[in-house]
């Protein structure tokens, strides 16, 4: 029976990994920060725009209340 790490090809893995050109896979991971960084701000923009929409509408029906008729001062009519 053989075990799970004689079952592994490394030298496979190995002749691939050596393949991996570091200029270029940094450049990937800096811009995918930039991009998810973008793409975090974007939604959370969002979110802010649509919570201060729904409080200026509720605001707007709040200040439409009907109120309860005041009594007659007795002024002119």
């Amino acid at each position: 029976m053989t075990t799970l790490t004689e079952r592994i090809p490394v030298a496979d893995i190995a002749a691939d990994a050596s393949q991996i050109r570091l200029g270029r896979f940094l450049a990937t991971v800096i811009t995918a920060l930039f991009v998810a960084l973008g793409w975090t701000a974007g939604a959370l923009w969002f979110g802010v725009r649509h919570c201060a929409a729904a409080v200026r509408y509720g605001w707007r029906q709040g200040a439409r209340i009907p109120r309860a008729p005041q009594p007659d001062g007795g002024g002119p009519s």
